[in-house]
């Protein structure tokens, strides 16, 4: 497993689409999330960013339970693990 800290910082709203059967979608808000490696603030950042002093990860979410765990400004760690 390898491990990043991220942070996010922009999200923006847009129409998508999600899967509701088979062959049926339906329209729905996607937001966009931009994270970006941590490179300072804390001790701990400064050892981040030893490993990793860039990086960015976008991701478009429209599950609504998801995305009411995101914080703009806050700081997320990122665990990489092989998928099987």
């Amino acid at each position: 497993m390898v491990r990043a800290k991220f942070r996010l910082d922009s999200v923006k709203i847009t129409e998508g689409s999600r899967k509701v059967s088979e062959n049926k979608y339906e329209s729905t808000p996607s937001h966009e999330l931009e994270f970006n490696a941590v490179y300072q603030g804390s001790p701990e950042n400064d050892k981040f960013f030893l490993s990793t002093p860039s990086g960015k990860l976008v991701m478009n979410v429209v599950n609504k339970e998801a995305n009411d765990q995101f914080e703009i400004g806050k700081e997320y760690y990122i665990d990489f693990v092989p998928a099987a």
